[in-house]
């Protein structure tokens, strides 16, 4: 394995990366839905995430995700609920996010980046000191 593809494999290690993207046969064209359940577009195995906890809303579906412009995100009526920076979500109500933002599902935290950003993120996590521990 080439030492740069070994050191963003290691810088990565401890996340977990998931694209939102939509799947095929999904019958919401302006939605990508996240969720534990196995049919939601993002999947996350969380227990303390629900089944459909929340979904994007896209504001042109016919184009890629780069070129959507503003991105919102809706919560579901979670048993365990979302929030956006810290500000908790109404269910039903959707909420701008934007490149960078902290969105909490349940408990689980997630950092939302485009493509650019993620680049930026593994080359800096990369040369960070390893942990001895």
């Amino acid at each position: 394995m080439a030492p740069e593809v070994e050191a963003a494999f290691n810088a990565v290690r401890d996340y977990q990366v998931s694209a939102v993207r939509k799947r095929k046969g999904n019958p919401f064209p302006e939605r990508i839905s996240v969720g534990r359940a196995r049919n939601c577009d993002v999947v996350l195995r969380y227990s303390y995430v629900s089944k459909l906890h929340a979904h994007f809303l896209l504001s042109h579906p016919e184009l890629p995700m780069d070129a959507q412009g503003q991105l919102r995100l809706v919560d579901q009526k979670s048993h365990n609920g979302s929030n956006v920076n810290g500000q908790e979500l109404e269910p039903g109500q959707p909420v701008p996010v934007e490149n960078g933002d902290e969105i909490v599902l349940g408990s689980l935290r997630l950092r939302l980046m485009n493509a650019e950003r993620f680049v930026a993120f593994i080359k800096r996590e990369s040369q960070r000191p390893k942990s001895r521990f």
